[in-house]
């Protein structure tokens, strides 16, 4: 990674058998001026604990020797308001990794400036989690690796992931949105890329063109609509987030 950039890897799991889910993210950033950091996160939504979730990041100089992040394995530790978690993750997959950004000119151009990858679209994720001394056992549950990289952070994005369609098991939707910052500017909300999965049959949508044939429309808290550019279809995504599954930490 050059002076002036960052790059982060996350892996999202959700266990098929229960109401519990976990999202890790090894994040580094390098500023032009100044020293670097990195981040470690982890948040684990458990249901059947009847708790909020829980939220850890800690934020250092460099990551601990031993620590891990990318398509196979994830692991590492951090501590933050009295909190500890550590974790160990071996993932599995055998879908082809899928970049959501299209044209593949994109990933050569200066914007967008944050370009990003789903290495692991769809995968097995196995190993154990720690969390202030309670043992989380993660076996087979159904995850995904994304990567994304670049000179700066999106100025604003929304990277959905959602797998498990009780009419379609086994497909998984791919889908990314982000206004862009150029000057003191913001484009609106357009439809980058992304990817409805089948099996035996993958959808990919193109991304918005200056024709604004594609785009995304402000929509209420969770839910989103994409416009997919030169494709006769709309696509409305909505969730209903459970009070329970709230959650924040500070940046």
């Amino acid at each position: 990674m050059s002076a002036g950039g960052y790059e982060s890897w996350f892996v999202s799991a959700r266990d098929p058998v229960s109401p519990r889910a976990l999202w890790i993210r090894h994040t580094r950033h390098r500023p032009r001026v100044g020293p670097e950091s990195v981040a470690l996160w982890c948040t684990l939504i458990d249901r059947d604990g009847g708790q909020q979730p829980t939220v850890v990041k800690e934020v250092l100089a460099a990551f601990p020797p031993g620590t891990a992040a990318g398509p196979g394995q994830f692991r590492g530790q951090a501590v933050m308001a009295g909190h500890h978690a550590r974790w160990d993750l071996a993932v599995t997959g055998d879908q082809a990794p899928l970049r959501p950004l299209r044209p593949a000119a994109l990933y050569r151009a200066p914007l967008p400036r944050t370009k990003l990858e789903a290495v692991v679209p769809d995968g097995q994720v196995t190993g154990s989690l720690e969390l202030d001394g309670r043992t989380v056992a993660v076996s087979g549950w159904r995850g995904t690796v994304g990567h994304n990289w670049g000179p700066e952070h999106a100025d604003s994005w929304v990277w959905l992931h959602a797998a498990g369609f009780g009419a379609a098991p086994e497909s998984w939707l791919e889908l990314v949105l982000a206004r862009i910052r150029v000057g003191p500017a913001r484009s609106p909300w357009t439809a980058m890329g992304g990817d409805l999965h089948r099996p035996a049959r993958r959808n990919p949508y193109r991304p918005a063109r200056r024709t604004g044939r594609g785009r995304a429309d402000p929509a209420p808290p969770g839910s989103a609509r994409a416009h997919p550019d030169r494709r006769p279809r709309r696509l409305r995504v909505r969730h209903q987030p459970h009070a329970r599954d709230r959650a924040a930490t500070a940046a």
